[in-house]
C-alpha cells in the first residue's frame, strides 16, 4: 500500500492511502481535490476545530491511548469512483488522535474540483473532554472504565456462550450521535440455533458480534453482526440449475473449480470443518480444505450425495455475480480490483447457512439438514450473489449490520443484488423472480415458498405471539413498511427459556422495508403469478397507491447500486436511503425524470417519506 501525505493546514494534516491500480495518477489527482474540499468545508465534514499538527501514526492495539502524539482528523481514502461525466466520488474512513472514528466514514462528491454534497453519519465535531493524563498522552481522554470491564459487558451481552473475546480496543463512536469515547470489542461464540418457525433448536450455530462500549458510563452503544448469513470451459450438473457451463482451470493433467477469467476465485471444499467460533478457526479451515478436482472437466452429477454437485452451484453462481457486477455496474470484483475470493462447500455437518465473513474475506456454505425444519444445500443462485454482496457492502459503504435501519440496508442490499444476479443468470429452467432462497426449501409448495418475499414481505410473519422484554408483545417477521422513528429508537428481544437473545429487529426482518420498495420500484404494485388467490395490488402498498410506474429490475439495480457504493455511509437510514437513491436516479436519468419520480413514489409506498 502506498501513502501520501497532504498538509492543508496548521490545524489539520490529512492523510491519504489507497491501493496502486492501472488508473493510480488519476486517483490520486481525485482524492488530492477530495481532501482539498474537506478542507475548505470544515463544517460540512464535521471536522474538529483547533487540532494541532497530526501524525500518521496509528494507535496501538488494545492501548488505553494513541501512540504518538497525533491529534486531529486524518482521512484515508477508501475507494474512489469517477463517473462518465468526470463527477468524483471518494470516500474516507476517519481517525481522530489516532483513534478509529465508528461511524466518521464519508464520500465526497464533487465535480470539476466544486463540492457537489457530503455523504457521511456523523452528525457533529469531536470534541471530547481531555484529562491532564489523556492531554498528556495526545488528547485522548482516559477511559473511565478499563477494558476488561467493557469485555465482560459484551460477553454479558451477548446471549450465547462466548468462545472468544478479542483485546477491546479504544475508538470514537460517531454513528448518527454525538462522538464519545468508546470499545470497540469482538466476540464470537455459539448460540441457540432456530428452527424454520423460529423456536429453538437443539443445534447450536455460529455467531460473531462486533460491540461498542461507552468508555464513560458502561452502555452498549451499538452492536454488529459480523457473520452475515442467508442466507478452462467446464461442465458443471447442478442441484438447482441444471446443466452449466463453468470456467475452471487446468494445472498438470487436472481441472480444478478455479476460475483465471474471474480473478482466480476458487470453491473449495471444506471437508465439513466446523464452525469458525474463534478467529484462528478461519485458518484451520483453510488450511483443512482441498481443491475441487478430476481430469474430465465435469463436475457434480446433479444429487447432493455427489461432493462436486453444490461445489457447481456455488461456482456457477459466483461466476454470474462477477459477471453481473462487471457488465452492468462497472465493478471488477467484491473489491474492485479484478481479485477472487475463495468460497468453502460442505461446511459443517447439517448446516443451515451461507455466510460471508469479513474477517476471512471468504463465502462459507452448508449442506442444510432436511427434515421438516431444515433447508437443501444453501447453494443457490440468489444466496451466491446475496453473499458476495455482503462483501461489496463491507468493501464500500460498510453499512453497519446492527438492529437499527443500517442493518435492514445492509441485508436487504444483498437481497437486490441477489435477485438482480438471478435475473442475470437465469436459465431456461429457472428464471429470475422475486422470491429469496426458494430453491433451498425442502417444500417449495408449487414455487410459493421461501425464505423472503420480496413483494410482500410479511408473508415470513409468525402467528405466535411473544412478550418482548420491554413488556410489549409482538410476532416475529419481516416489515412491509417502516414504523415511526424507524429501526433507531431501541431493539425488540425476547429470550428463550434458555436465556438466548433473539431479535425483532434483526437485520433479515428490517430488511423487509428496502425488498418491498425494490419490488415496487422494479415491477409496481402487481401480484405475483402464484399469489393473486392471497394478495391483491392494494395489498401490496403501505399508502394506497397502487398506480405506481415500474422501471424494471435492471434500472432499479442501477439505482441501487450508485447509492449503495456512492452515496450510503455505516450509518445510513432508511430516510437517508430515500435521499440517496433519489441522487443516484438523478445522476443517472435527470431530476425531471420518470425514474427519479418512480424511486420516490416507491419509497413513499412503503412509508419512507
Amino acid at each position: 500500500m502506498k501513502f501520501r501525505i497532504k498538509v492543508l493546514s496548521a490545524a489539520v494534516m490529512i492523510l491519504a492511502a489507497h491501493h496502486a491500480t492501472a488508473g493510480d495518477t488519476k486517483n490520486h489527482a481525485a482524492i488530492d481535490r477530495a481532501l482539498g474540499l474537506i478542507q475548505q468545508n470544515s463544517g460540512a465534514f464535521k471536522l474538529a476545530a483547533g487540532s494541532s499538527t497530526v501524525s500518521t501514526s496509528a494507535r496501538a492495539s488494545g492501548a488505553t491511548a494513541p501512540s504518538s502524539a497525533a491529534t486531529g482528523d486524518q482521512f484515508q481514502a477508501k475507494d474512489v469512483i469517477v463517473d462518465r461525466d468526470g463527477t468524483e466520488h471518494v470516500r474516507f474512513t476517519r481517525t481522530y488522535n489516532g483513534l478509529p472514528v465508528i461511524g466518521g466514514d464519508t464520500v465526497v462528491h464533487s465535480y470539476h474540483g466544486q463540492l457537489k454534497q457530503a455523504s457521511l453519519s456523523q452528525n457533529s465535531a469531536i470534541n471530547l473532554t481531555q484529562s491532564a493524563a489523556g492531554s498528556a498522552a495526545g488528547g485522548v481522554p482516559n477511559a473511565h472504565i478499563t477494558a476488561a470491564s467493557a469485555a465482560s459487558i459484551a460477553n454479558s451481552n451477548f446471549g450465547g456462550t462466548v468462545k472468544e473475546t478479542v483485546a477491546p480496543k479504544l475508538v470514537v463512536f460517531a454513528r448518527n450521535t454525538k462522538p464519545i469515547l468508546a470499545y470497540e470489542v469482538l466476540v464470537t461464540g455459539q448460540v441457540e440455533g432456530l428452527t424454520k418457525n423460529l423456536t429453538p433448536s437443539a443445534r447450536k450455530q455460529l455467531k460473531s458480534s462486533l460491540f461498542y462500549i461507552s468508555a464513560d458510563t458502561g452502555a452498549v452503544l451499538d452492536r454488529e453482526e459480523k457473520i452475515q448469513p442467508v442466507a478452462a470451459t467446464g461442465t458443471g450438473k447442478t442441484l438447482y440449475l441444471g446443466t452449466v457451463t463453468l470456467t475452471t482451470d487446468l494445472t498438470s493433467g487436472k481441472y480444478s473449480l478455479k476460475d483465471p477469467s474471474r480473478g482466480n476465485g476458487e470453491v473449495r471444499d471444506a471437508n465439513n470443518a466446523p464452525e469458525p467460533y474463534y478467529t484462528s478457526d478461519f485458518a484451520t479451515i483453510a488450511s483443512g480444505s482441498t481443491a475441487f478436482t478430476n481430469t474430465t472437466n465435469i463436475f457434480g452429477d446433479g444429487t447432493a450425495t455427489n461432493r462436486s454437485t453444490a461445489a457447481a452451484d456455488i461456482a456457477y453462481g459466483l461466476a454470474k455475480t462477477w459477471d453481473f457486477y462487471k457488465n452492468t455496474q462497472g465493478r471488477n470484483g467484491i473489491f474492485n480490483d479484478g481479485k477472487g475470493v475463495v468460497s468453502y462447500a460442505h461446511l459443517d455437518q447439517g448446516y443451515d447457512n451461507a455466510f460471508w465473513s469479513d474477517y476471512s474475506k471468504s463465502m462459507y456454505y452448508g449442506d442444510g439438514s432436511g427434515g421438516t425444519t431444515g433447508f437443501k444445500p444453501v447453494v443457490a443462485l440468489d444466496v451466491a450473489g446475496h453473499e458476495m454482496t455482503h462483501g461489496v457492502t463491507s468493501a464500500t459503504s460498510a453499512l453497519a449490520y446492527n438492529h437499527k435501519d443500517s442493518g435492514g440496508l445492509n441485508e436487504g442490499a444483498s437481497d437486490i443484488m441477489g435477485t438482480s444476479v438471478e435475473f442475470y443468470g437465469a436459465t431456461s429452467s429457472h428464471p429470475g423472480n422475486y422470491l429469496i432462497g426458494e430453491d433451498v426449501e425442502v417444500d417449495p409448495k408449487n414455487g410459493t415458498n421461501a425464505l423472503r418475499w420480496m413483494f410482500k414481505p410479511s408473508l415470513d410473519k409468525e402467528t405466535t405471539v411473544r412478550t418482548f422484554t420491554d413488556g410489549t408483545k409482538g410476532s416475529f417477521g419481516s416489515f412491509d413498511c417502516l414504523p415511526a422513528g424507524g429501526f433507531a429508537t431501541g431493539e425488540k428481544f425476547w429470550r428463550a427459556s434458555s436465556g438466548t437473545l433473539y431479535g425483532n429487529y434483526d437485520p433479515h426482518y428490517t430488511s423487509g422495508v428496502a425488498n418491498h420498495f425494490f419490488y415496487l420500484l422494479s415491477e409496481g404494485a402487481v401480484v405475483p403469478t402464484g399469489f393473486t388467490s392471497t394478495l391483491t395490488p392494494s395489498s401490496l402498498v403501505c399508502n394506497g397507491n397502487t398506480a405506481l410506474t415500474a422501471i424494471g429490475h435492471d434500472k432499479a439495480a442501477k439505482i441501487w447500486y450508485k447509492a449503495l457504493t456512492q452515496y450510503f455511509t455505516s450509518g445510513t437510514t432508511y430516510a437517508q436511503a430515500r435521499a440517496a437513491t433519489l441522487t443516484a436516479a438523478t445522476d443517472l436519468y435527470g431530476a425531471a425524470s420518470t425514474e427519479y419520480k418512480a424511486v420516490a413514489a416507491a419509497w413513499s409506498a412503503v412509508s419512507v417519506n
